[in-house]
């Protein structure tokens, strides 16, 4: 039998009772021999002494039996613990369902693999234990590897992810844990892999995801629906660089807070709402930053539902549309203001207005609409220039504005016309109030170009319902009261009234029909005579505009003429009496009448126009008419209003050898100061003046005077509207040089006026 099987079936204790029993047995054995040879009291003695060691013998081989008992019940108990100790073995290293292996720390040579590793890694058992851990791990991680045995070997716990490669080639990644031991008498790891591929690249994506999140330009939030309040449990950098708050300041509140103290704002209410709907929702909600500084942002809020479809969660992606709201801003403020002033222009005017009466038709209040021109304003536009006159148009609509609640609206129609809309009034005694403060605010002196202006408007006011229940009706009742103020002498205001309305009508009718008249051949020209004081003869005439209405009969110049002016159509009109008047003269030389110097009055937008120049030099060509014989009589009004300008025009008429005439001289105010500067031929002194001379005083000064100034700067004097023999003679007695009046004759047409001027009739006296 071999060493081993003798130590399985006589373990140290069962040998040593053995042995005491072989001992007892030779004992009994030698001693029954000796007895024989021994006397009876010899052998008396020697039983005893043989009784006595058996008894010992059977005593000590008893303790060494119950010595053997309890050693076969270890030795039962150590042969249960290995059985146990192998099924453990078998259950947590060859059952074990994760890879494990043992490799030698000093060669990396695997020693051992269940399994779980043969069939996850794809290597046969064989295979493994052919290959060392550096076999399994990619090429640049082997000295990673040697590092980490070298570590474990220091008692450092190195365990972690690290990568492997399986049989066909595949990287995945595993979790190492591993245990030193002693196997077969080498110093060895245990390890247990646990494969963490797919964890590692969820973690991976989840990663990279909170990268992109962190990294985006957009501001990204994400609200829990978990915890009470909804709050937000995440917010990215972009956000924290948008608002100008620090994360912590955001976390734990609700999206909510953003609206700051506009919480009521559309956009938010529909954010609000589909926070706790549980819907998708986009708006666009105004915030303020953390310094106040306002923030426009598009919200896109969407849910985020667990595997049961339970929302969990909100994520709001967060755009900055500030500056495309401020764009957008702009261009509506553009499209809807008036780009001088900053008021509002015609379009939102009209549309403020239709939403104030849609409000005063259920409150039963007034509206009124205030249409405000300016008096005089293209006077000082043309003295100072465009930018100055830009300038006291912005100072006016600033002025405007103090005047009006905010609830009212104060808009410029274009030129130096504004409107102003009174919404919500309760008495028409309150409209006029509010015109009398908007007309002292005017009065006040105005500050343009380091000089001091005081200006007027003519107010024109309709209101509603009682004038018209329609906006544009309102505005143009409005404009026809503002023309009665701008008739009544500017600086006032004029409610509208049904009269008024009645008398535009036939305005316009007027107006329509003065278009067609130039068309149609219904004006024509009369000439009153001029007549020399001193021989009493004809020396030339005034053409003198008529129009003869074909159903209306002759219309007063009075009537027509200032709607011309008023309209633009003094122009086109202007030309036509002008190439006339040259016409009839020219014809009247070659009927061998004396040069008749022929007058014909400018209009002061004539004598504006660029082309007057052209015109009048190109009508003298086209007619043959030599300069000489026209005469063109300006108002003192047209003069002074851009003198500089004026004399200017005024000199090149003068180059061409036309005449001028200054008419209604001394009904101005500064004509004295200008008119050595003026190039003119002849001052009219205005039938205002002569009416009078005969019985007033003053009246007689005054003509006496102008005649002097005529006298003394060269000029030829001319009395307009001479119907009596006492200012004839009053004439005579101040040397004025002509006459014109209905002493001699009434204007004629041009064929009368012929006739009169060969006749040879002289003025008498």
């Amino acid at each position: 039998m071999s060493t081993s099987l003798w130590s399985s079936f006589f373990p140290p204790p069962v040998r040593i009772a053995l042995a005491y029993v072989l001992i007892a047995g030779l004992w009994i054995y030698f001693s029954d021999r000796l007895l024989l040879q021994l006397t009876n009291n010899q052998h008396q003695l020697a039983r005893m002494a043989t009784y006595k060691g058996l008894l010992f013998v059977l005593v000590t081989a008893g303790g060494l039996l119950l010595l053997l008992k309890k050693a076969l019940a270890r030795e039962r108990q150590a042969g249960s613990a290995w059985h146990r100790s192998e099924e453990t073995y078998r259950t947590l290293f060859e059952d074990n369902p994760q890879p494990m292996w043992v490799y030698d720390r000093e060669s990396l040579a695997f020693l051992a693999v269940n399994d779980a590793a043969v069939s996850h890694y794809g290597y046969s058992r064989s295979e493994f234990l052919a290959m060392t851990v550096k076999d399994i791990r990619p090429a640049g991680e082997v000295a990673a590897q040697l590092e980490n045995v070298a570590a474990v070997s220091r008692g450092i716990d190195k365990g972690g992810v690290w990568s492997h490669r399986k049989k066909d080639g595949c990287l995945i990644s595993v979790d190492i844990t591993s245990h030193t031991l002693v196997f077969n008498g080498r110093d060895a790891e245990l390890v247990l892999a646990s494969d963490v591929t797919a964890t590692c690249q969820i973690e991976a994506q989840l990663q990279l995801r909170n990268r992109a999140m962190e990294a985006s330009s957009n501001g990204i939030l994400i609200s829990s629906t978990r915890a009470s309040g909804m709050p937000i449990i995440y917010v990215n950098q972009a956000f924290e660089r948008m608002s100008g708050y620090a994360a912590a300041e955001i976390l734990g509140r609700h999206l909510a807070f953003l609206g700051g103290d506009d919480s009521a704002q559309k956009g938010l209410v529909d954010i609000v709402g589909a926070l706790h709907l549980g819907h998708a929702a986009e708006a666009v909600v105004r915030c303020a930053r953390k310094d106040g500084s306002p923030l426009w942002i598009e919200f896109s809020v969407a849910p985020v539902r667990d595997a049961d479809g339970t929302i969990s969660h909100f994520v709001s992606a967060v755009n900055d549309v500030t500056e495309r709201k401020n764009y957008e801003e702009q261009l509506e403020h553009q499209a809807n203001h008036d780009a001088l002033t900053g008021l509002a222009n015609r379009n939102l005017f009209a549309d403020r207005l239709r939403q104030s009466m849609i409000y005063a038709r259920r409150s039963g209040r007034l509206i009124a609409v205030l249409l405000l021109d300016l008096d005089r304003f293209k006077v000082i536009n043309d003295s100072l220039g465009h930018r100055h006159g830009d300038e006291l148009l912005r100072q006016v609509g600033e002025r405007l504005g103090h005047c009006v609640r905010s609830g009212d609206t104060v808009a410029r129609l274009g030129g130096d016309e504004f409107v102003i809309t009174l919404a919500e009034v309760a008495e028409s005694d309150d409209i006029a109030q509010v015109t009398r403060k908007v007309t002292e605010a005017l009065a006040m002196p105005l500050l343009v170009a380091e000089r001091s202006l005081q200006i007027t408007a003519s107010i024109g006011i309709s209101i509603f319902p009682q004038d018209s229940d329609d906006g544009e009706t309102l505005i143009r009742n409005a404009d026809i009261a503002m023309y009665q103020a701008k008739q009544a002498g500017g600086g006032t205001f004029r409610f509208f009234a049904r009269e008024m309305n009645q008398r535009m009508q036939e305005t316009m009718e007027m107006e329509a029909d003065l278009r067609r008249a130039l068309v149609r051949g219904e004006l024509e020209l009369h000439y009153q005579p001029k007549v020399d004081l001193v021989s009493g003869a004809v020396t030339g005439c005034e053409a003198l505009l008529r129009w003869k209405h074909p159903e209306r009969g002759m219309i007063a110049p009075q009537l027509f003429i200032p709607l011309a002016e008023e309209t633009g159509l003094i122009v086109p009109i202007g030309q036509w009496v002008l190439r006339t008047a040259c016409l009839e003269a020219r014809s009247w030389q070659d009927r061998g009448l004396p040069p008749l110097v022929v007058a014909v009055n400018l209009s002061a937008r004539q004598f504006r126009q660029p082309d007057l120049l052209a015109t009048v030099m190109q009508t003298l060509l086209e007619t043959e008419l030599s300069p000489h014989v026209l005469e063109l009589e300006l108002t003192e009004s047209m003069i002074v209003d851009n003198p500089e300008a004026a004399a200017t025009t005024m000199h090149k008429l003068r180059i061409l050898g036309v005449r001028l005439a200054l008419d209604d001289f001394g009904t101005g105010y500064s004509s004295l100061n200008y008119l050595r500067r003026f190039p003119v031929d002849a001052l009219k002194i205005d039938q205002s003046f002569i009416a009078d001379v005969a019985t007033d005083r003053g009246g007689a000064a005054v003509v006496n005077s102008v005649i002097a100034i005529a006298h003394s700067l060269g000029l030829e004097a001319v009395a307009e509207g001479v119907e009596t023999v006492e200012q004839l003679y009053f004439l005579r007695g101040c040397h004025c040089n002509t006459l014109q009046g209905y002493l001699y004759s009434k204007p004629l047409p041009a064929g009368e006026f012929v006739a009169l001027a060969t006749s040879g009739r002289r003025l008498e006296w």
